[in-house]
């Protein structure tokens, strides 16, 4: 049996370059684990230690005020810097995998190609195996047009409820802490100035991270949304023929623009939510993978060789959810 042209994303130049993408989003990763620990554990450990000991209230709010500005000055341009080039090295993954075109000249925040191998042989040897097939073999069976469209709504498949999910999590978890820190604080009748102390300096790292992340994941999953809408609708009407090979590649390379710029401007919700929801996802894409598939081979079963106006037509009239 030949090679699919989705075989492309098992090159070499395309392995390396997810190699490279996977070592940055580990960096990421990295630094939002730091976040977790010194923003949000450590100030909620030092508001809990205040409780027990007023004495220490004017260090923990020191603490607090000192971990907010090192959260706002080190650790989210740092971050910010791994998770752009993280998304250069990734646009090189799909660029190649999808067989689209690459600009001539090499853009400011490109990764030098030298630079680029350095990161790849630091990738955890754990996770080589996620390199390869990065998208589901088996859409390189569909044509290269309807093809590329299918994988880009692979890619976005699950992203969306993911974040919606880690958001609530994070709001939910905010407003717990502070329910229960303010009835501590009723309980125990504390003065505003014990309570500024004690309670609310300390937490204030916690309260912005958990303000930013929450807009910030929120506004993302939002935006992944309509994007997975509008290639939805590209992608039926490819598969009714409403579109040409032409039209598709137009649309192919200003999703993969999108979604480039998605991942540029998007930080990842922390591992551990993705360890925990890896089987689940990977079934979840095997079955959409299935479901492309299944939409293609069964409308060109029943539509035969039809002329594409009549593809048109279908597509006009047809309300698909």
């Amino acid at each position: 049996m030949s090679e699919s042209w989705l075989g492309l994303q098992n090159s070499d130049e395309a392995l390396l370059a997810r190699s490279a993408s996977d070592c940055l989003w580990t960096r990421v990763q990295q630094i939002r684990a730091i976040q977790l620990t010194v923003i949000v554990l450590f100030p909620a450990s030092l508001a809990v230690i205040a409780q027990w000991y007023p004495s220490a209230a004017s260090l923990a709010s020191l603490i607090g005020f000192a971990t907010t500005i090192f959260d706002a000055a080190c650790l989210v341009p740092q971050a910010k810097r791994y998770r752009e080039e993280a998304a250069h090295a990734q646009r090189l993954v799909d660029d190649v995998a999808l067989s689209l075109p690459r600009p001539g000249c090499r853009r400011p925040a490109d990764i030098d190609p030298t630079d680029l191998r350095v990161l790849a042989l630091k990738q955890s040897r754990a996770r080589i195996d996620r390199n390869r097939d990065w998208y589901t073999a088996a859409l390189g069976r569909l044509p290269l047009s309807v093809g590329r469209i299918a994988c880009m709504r692979e890619a976005s498949a699950w992203d969306e409820n993911l974040r919606s999910r880690w958001a609530t999590s994070v709001l939910a978890s905010a407003y717990i802490i502070g329910v229960i820190f303010t009835l501590v604080s009723w309980y125990e009748h504390l003065t505003l100035e014990s309570f500024l102390l004690r309670v609310l300096f300390p937490l204030t790292p916690l309260y912005v991270w958990a303000i930013r992340e929450y807009q910030s994941q929120r506004a993302a999953g939002n935006t992944i949304g309509i994007l997975r809408r509008d290639l939805r609708d590209v992608w039926e009407k490819g598969v009714l023929g409403a579109l040409d090979d032409q039209s598709l590649f137009a649309y192919a390379l200003e999703y993969n623009a999108a979604l480039f710029d998605y991942r540029r401007s998007t930080f990842p919700v922390p591992d551990v939510m993705y360890r925990m929801l890896r089987y689940f996802q990977a079934r979840a894409a095997g079955e959409t993978a299935d479901d492309f598939l299944h939409q293609y081979d069964s409308t060109h079963r029943h539509t035969g060789d039809r002329p594409a106006s009549l593809f048109r037509t279908i597509s006009e009239l047809s309300d698909i959810p």
